[in-house]
């Protein structure tokens, strides 16, 4: 499973919905959530069941992208260069806001 959750910058969405996808068991052990922001905003380490990977700067837009796996259990991280092949049923969730 792979979530794409991407809201406004200014929305506050980061946190309440960060913490309901590692905390309620949404994401599947071995998902990956993968959270698109304003590149300053200091995200947490951890959500729950979520454990920050990886971040990904983009140019001078100044956003960025970050990547929580579930590793819940000691799942290995998903390499970022199979996460299709990885994705049980190739599952995609995309969240955003206009």
């Amino acid at each position: 499973m792979l979530v794409y959750f991407d809201p406004p910058y200014e929305s506050g969405l980061y946190w309440p919905v960060m913490h309901l996808l590692g905390e309620k068991g949404l994401v599947s052990i071995g998902g990956t959530v993968v959270c698109e922001h304003y590149s300053k905003l200091d995200l947490l380490p951890a959500y729950g069941q979520l454990t920050h990977y990886r971040d990904v700067k983009q140019g001078a837009l100044r956003s960025a992208s970050t990547f929580y796996p579930n590793t819940h259990l000691g799942t290995a991280i998903t390499p970022l260069n199979s996460l299709g092949a990885k994705c049980p049923q190739n599952k995609f969730i995309i969240i955003e806001s206009f």
